[in-house]
Parts: C-alpha cells; structure tokens; sequence
C-alpha cells in the first residue's frame, strides 16, 4: 500500500473467503454415481443462505473418500459437482455429458435405473427402479414419450434412451426434485457463480478435488482392521463424511479469471490438482497413528491439518465451512411395520422447542446439522384428510448416535440396545427386547430364530439387517448377504 497522488487511487482485493456453505452429502447421489437421487437432495438450506446473502456467488467442490484410486475418485467427484451445477441452472447438457459418458469399464454409467428413477418421480411409475429393461418399463418411457409429442422409441438396443428424449425427461426430474417451498422450480443462472459460466468445462464454477481434501483421517490400525473385505461396509460408513459436494457462497461481486483459477477442470487429470499442494500435501493426507479430523486440527495450534491442497484448505480455513455436520434420516412406519408417506411430525431435539416436520414420500424424515444430543423425541401421525388437523398418534425417542458396529461384547450388546429402541423395543429387560425381536423377525433367515432372548450373532446380524435396510415393509425385510 502506498498513498495516492492526484487522481491515482489504491485498491486492497481480499482473498475469496466463504461467507456460507452448503453441503450436499454422499447421500443424494446413487451409490458410486453422479446421478442426483430425489428422495435425499434438499435445495431449501441453500434457498435460505441465498435469501440471508443476496447476490453471493457460488463455487461447488466435489469431494471423495480416502479410499481407491485418485484418478477415478478426482473423476468421481468432478461428475457430482457437475451434476449440481447442471441440476441448480438447468443445464440439461451437462447431465446429458453425464449419461452418455463413462469410462471403458462403466464406471458411473447412470443406466436403466437412472432412467426408472426419473420417470417415476414424473408419474410415470410403471417401469419400476430396479435397472431391468422389462415390458413395463419400456412401457413407461413410451407412455413418457408420447406426453412429450416424442416419437415413442422407446430404450435403444444398448439400454440408452434417445438424446431428445432424454433432455425432455431430465428437465422434467430437474423440476420435480429442485423446487422452492411453494412448488415453483428454483434455478439459478450461470451468472450466479464464480466464473459466470465462461471457463471451459465449468472451470472456476465446478471442480473435483477427489480424495485430497479429507474432513477425517482413520488412525492406521483403524484403516488397516476396516480395509478388510467383512469390515468394509462399515468403512464406508464411517467414510461417508468425506464423500461430499460443497458449493461455497461468496460475498456479492466477487468473480475470478478462470483462465487463472488453480482448480483443473472436471475433464483433466490429477497432476493440475497436485500442483496446488503443500509441501507435505501427502503427509496431511495420509492415516497417522491417531483418528484426525480437519476440524479438530483447525482449533490445535501448529497443528497440520487433513488436507493436502493449500489452496482449497486457505479457502475454507477461516470460514464457516467445512465443518463436519450431523445428518440423520429416520424412517417412520405404523404399528404393522408399513412406512408412512408424507409424515406430519413434531419433532423436539435437546432442550429446544417442539418444531413441525414433515416426512417425504419414502417416509423419510431428515434433520440437517443437529448438535448431537443423546436423544430426539418425534411424534407422528397419518397424512389428514381434507383440511383436518393432523393427529400424531405415535411417539417415541430415538437415539441419534447409534453405536458403531464392533468386535467386542459390550459394544455390541450397546449398539443392539439403542438399535432395538430405535425400532420400537423399549423393555426395561434387555433380553425381553431381543426376544420379541427374535419373534418379529426371527422367520427371515433359515433356519427361524427361536424368541431366546439371547443376542447371538445371528440375531445381531440380523438386527443390523433389517435397522440398516429400513424396507417399505419391516417384517418382510430382504436381507443381505452377510458382510455385503
């Protein structure tokens, strides 16, 4: 800084620094996909940060777990961030891209399903979801076609379905899973972001940064007990947290060059990223002999943090983002284990006061960014008829920090507990839970379980089953193969 002279004047430009964040979770992609599933993305936190930062503009980074190859987990999250970008303007090309783009050995590839998903949740449910090109659900695209004033093709030869169809029905799901409170579509524009849309393949506006920014850090005897095959659906588990899209809202008026944004884009390679790390990028990233967190080395000084990027980790460093957030989906059901579509709930959390909630058409109710108490207290009820106040006949606590899964006997015997409670078991005698679960249940594997009361591995195996899974119908749970 120096003074000025005359009409010559001096400029400080700040560093971009996230005023808010949204964070769109592992969760509302479909398993090792970039398809966006409709049960699961909720716009609305977004809508309100938009609404308390009018004319911030936006940055999405997509973020992978520790786990795999980094070529593919830096393509992986790339793909997601690109189809929040392309969901939140419109930009049916971009999922086009998406569709008809994998690599040789169909990583990612949307498929039948993807196509099931959509015209499902556009009315046009006959095809089903289970990814199978069967009469119903050729049916279903044709019927979709024809409400579209399409010729009624159908799926191709290679289970594809045409482009302009598939543009019709991607604008469609768009419009039915990214809506404001009122029903109308919500959608942004290009202008809305960083870059304004004039990098090449999104550059500045959308970027994987793969599995160089981890929020947590197995220790390595924790890394080395989950990698085992049995153990990986925990891992995965616990992975999750890391496995996450954040768009980065900044002040109003900010905007970059993309030709000088550091980010490569979703197209490129890893090399454009590893240019950006810090000297011992590889270290900050790597498992310890302790469990890390990125948040925990933020409020540690002199403390090396989890992420490898410089730039990414000088971007969030100071803000309020990339902390790690408490989600809890809860599936509500009636006496006769059926879920309840569209819910109307009451819902107390800690020592706050009772909020109203409403469950999806899953039955699903979700709560976002919870402090962690030990318990929540729902009531639900049947959707009324007409213009009836709703009547929550059931209610109950829930635990909201089931115990992980473990080895040891009394962990397991904890985990059992509040995973019984949480199915509706609340006997005082923990034996007598296990029992009327065993006689709930115990029909679903070969042989049947016999009501002992006692928590043998089966019965555990099968608790976790049939608690992890939540069905549409409880007692007739499918199950898993052990260790799936």
């Amino acid at each position: 800084m120096a003074p000025a002279v005359a009409a010559e004047f001096n400029t400080i430009r700040s560093f971009l620094i996230p005023r808010a964040c949204w964070l769109v979770e592992d969760s509302s992609f479909e398993f090792d996909s970039s398809f966006i599933s409709p049960d699961t993305f909720f716009e609305d936190p977004l809508i309100e940060l938009l609404e308390k930062h009018p004319g911030a503009k936006l940055s999405i980074f997509g973020h992978a777990d520790p786990s795999g190859r980094d070529p593919y987990n830096k393509t992986l999250s790339g793909r997601r961030a690109q189809a929040v970008f392309g969901l939140l303007t419109r930009e049916v090309r971009l999922w086009e891209d998406l569709y008809y783009d994998h690599d040789q050995n169909g990583k990612d590839k949307w498929g039948v399903k993807s196509i099931q998903i959509m015209l499902a949740s556009t009315g046009f449910s006959g095809g089903g979801e289970g990814g199978a090109v069967d009469d119903s659900a050729r049916q279903a695209l044709k019927d979709f076609e024809k409400s579209q004033a399409l010729p009624q093709k159908g799926f191709r030869s290679d289970k594809t379905v045409e482009r302009a169809t598939f543009r019709k029905l991607v604008r469609a799901y768009m419009d039915v899973i990214c809506t404001r409170g009122d029903g109308t579509p919500f959608v942004l524009t290009a202008g809305d972001f960083l870059a304004k849309g004039r990098g090449k393949d999104g550059k500045g506006d959308f970027q994987g940064c793969g599995e160089f920014n981890p929020l947590m850090l197995f220790s390595q005897a924790e890394k080395a007990t989950l990698d085992k095959e049995k153990n990986r659906p925990e891992r995965n588990r616990q992975n999750a947290v890391n496995r996450r899209v954040m768009v980065l809202l900044f002040r109003p008026g900010s905007q970059v060059d993309a030709a000088k944004w550091p980010c490569p884009t979703v197209k490129e390679g890893v090399e454009g990223c590893r240019k950006r790390f810090f000297s011992d990028g590889e270290e900050r990233r790597s498992n310890g002999s302790e469990r890390r967190t990125f948040e925990e080395s933020r409020k540690t000084p002199g403390a090396k943090g989890t992420f490898a990027c410089r730039f990414y980790d000088r971007l969030v460093a100071h803000s309020p983002c990339e902390l790690i957030r408490q989600t809890f989906r809860i599936r509500l059901y009636d006496a006769f284990g059926q879920f309840m579509a569209n819910a109307p709930c009451e819902v107390t959390i800690g020592g706050a006061a009772p909020f109203p909630a409403t469950a999806n058409s899953r039955g699903t109710l979700t709560l976002r960014e919870v402090e962690v108490p030990v318990t929540c207290h729902i009531k639900w009820g049947h959707v009324p008829s007409g213009q009836a106040e709703p009547v929550l006949s059931y209610s109950m606590n829930v635990f909201l920090t089931a115990s992980k899964q473990s080895d040891d006997e009394p962990a397991q015997k904890e985990e059992a507990r509040q995973k019984l409670s949480n199915l509706g078991y609340s006997d005082p005698d923990p034996a007598t839970n296990v029992a009327d679960f065993q006689l709930d249940y115990g029909h679903l594997v070969d042989p049947p379980l016999a009501p002992t009361g006692e928590l043998d591995l089966t019965t555990l195996e099968l608790l976790r089953n049939v608690y992890d899974q939540a069905a549409d119908d409880l007692r007739r749970t499918p199950l898993k193969p052990q260790g799936a």
